[in-house]
């Protein structure tokens, strides 16, 4: 084989991605839209790349079983398709599977089997954590292919967004807190397994078809010192990130927790530019010197305090998600035959119920 030319495998990915795509843009892009959230971008080949196991796992899907159906955008180094998955029993479920694309490399390749990995072997399954279902592995021409629950709605911020200039009303507002608490859950959880988001904000967080939420658009972890400081700012949403990630040391829970904070700031605003008139080269001196952003339109005087707690420059004295959640949770309460939760903001601000 000549260098430089695409083998037979990398060729039937090819046809078979320009078949769909063609498909897909005349049928208007049905049932897709653009979600930052399933795009893989890392640079690096991650110790799960090289992980091995002896025998079959229950998670590895047959090529057959997934039929691809939309595709949803462009990733880095994948294609993001809708796609159905049949069960052992016939049914079929409606997925997303992350495709490399064509003229992909043995990196590539590798990165994908790192962040199927990562998710068979760290994440496990949480309500409010994007679910992984499986992978095919044994597909020459597709390469291997990550299959993640699809979410119905639209991401976070498209959502809030789509509320600017309408009436929020108390329905609305339910929906916040539970948006806030639903994260906060995500997030304990993935620090109870030591993963790092990194990336939190949002965008990367998933809606059902009845709203509820999943935190999604996070990754394999990188060894203390693999990743090179430069790479890690390059990569780093400057208006999201902690201070101590911006002066290029290693993310942490407590960095994840400082970008809770902007992405509590994103809800009560309805989806506002976090720092919407300072340039993201000055974001850090700024924090550095206390600036802060005011409390958002629909916040009450509690989720505020959070959020400037969140905020506190020294790591070790922002909260925890454990607590973070803990508090959320204490003023809600489910109503009587529903899986709603309600929020009583005059008992946050110290005020009598009417």
């Amino acid at each position: 084989m000549q260098q430089g030319r695409p083998n037979d495998h990398m060729q039937t990915v090819s046809r078979a991605f320009s078949n769909i795509r063609k498909k897909t843009f005349r049928a208007g892009h049905a049932g897709g839209f653009s979600n930052s959230a399933y795009r893989a971008d890392e640079d690096e080949i991650y110790l799960y790349g090289s992980m091995t196991f002896g025998t079959r796992q229950n998670w590895q899907l047959q090529s057959d079983s997934l039929t691809l159906l939309d595709h949803l955008m462009e990733g880095k180094f994948a294609n993001i398709f809708k796609a159905s998955l049949r069960a052992a029993n016939s049914n079929k479920t409606t997925v997303v599977a992350k495709l490399l694309k064509n003229g992909f490399s043995k990196d590539d390749a590798l990165k994908m089997v790192a962040k199927i990995n990562f998710f068979a072997t760290q994440v496990d399954s949480h309500d409010n954590v994007i679910h992984f279902l499986g992978a095919v592995l044994e597909n020459s021409a597709w390469g291997p292919v990550m299959v993640l629950e699809y979410c119905e709605g639209e991401p976070l911020d498209k959502w809030l967004t789509s509320y600017k200039g309408k009436r929020v009303d108390e329905q609305v507002m339910d929906k916040l807190y539970q948006f806030s608490i639903g994260i906060a859950k995500g997030m304990e959880y993935l620090a109870s397994k030591k993963i790092v988001h990194r990336r939190l904000a949002a965008r990367n967080i998933l809606l059902t078809f009845i709203h509820d939420v999943r935190v999604a658009g996070f990754g394999p972890q990188h060894k203390d010192g693999d990743q090179d400081a430069e790479a890690q700012q390059t990569r780093v949403p400057a208006k999201w990130a902690a201070p101590e990630v911006l002066a290029n040391n290693i993310p942490t829970e407590k960095s994840d927790v400082w970008s809770f904070g902007v992405v509590l700031w994103e809800i009560f605003s309805m989806g506002d530019t976090p720092y919407r008139e300072i340039r993201s080269q000055e974001i850090g001196s700024r924090l550095e010197g206390g600036y802060r952003m005011n409390k958002p339109e629909y916040s009450d005087d509690e989720h505020y305090k959070l959020m400037k707690q969140c905020w506190e420059y020294k790591p070790n004295r922002r909260p925890a998600f454990k607590e973070i959640r803990g508090r959320l949770c204490q003023n809600f309460s489910p109503i009587r035959n529903s899986s709603d939760f309600y929020y009583d903001t005059n008992e946050l601000n110290g005020r009598p119920q009417p």
